[in-house]
């Protein structure tokens, strides 16, 4: 192939990669969302008088990682993507954006455990 196929190529599959670096930076913003909004739920049930759940109180007490995760990840996915090989970029991206999906669900799940509670609180 000519030199000037292979550079296109290569910008295309840097260009794929950096794409991909979309998919954990989406998951790490509800990762943040959840760190940011866990609080609230403390100062509720306060209210009622009531404790939190025990792994809501969990999520809530590791609440900076959470934060500290859902910033770096993305980070970590563009550096990676501008930096190294695209084939190791899409699989760390794919990887990653995998992992934090996953962890983002467990700490939204946290999240609506005091809100089906709740109901036997008010009472």
């Amino acid at each position: 192939m000519s030199e000037d196929i292979l550079i296109r190529v290569e910008k295309f599959e840097r260009a794929v990669a950096l794409c991909l670096c979309s998919i954990p930076a989406l998951f790490s913003l509800q990762c943040i969302g959840v760190a940011v909004a866990m609080p609230i739920f403390r100062e509720m049930f306060g209210d009622f008088g009531a404790p939190l759940p025990a792994f809501t109180e969990l999520v809530v007490r590791f609440r900076m990682l959470w934060l500290l995760i859902g910033i770096m990840v993305p980070i970590i996915c563009i550096l990676v993507a501008r930096r190294g090989s695209p084939v190791r970029s899409v699989v760390i991206s794919t990887v990653a954006g995998l992992s934090v999906f996953f962890l983002a669900q467990l700490l939204t799940f946290g999240l609506f455990i005091p809100i089906l509670q709740l109901g036997s609180v008010a009472k």
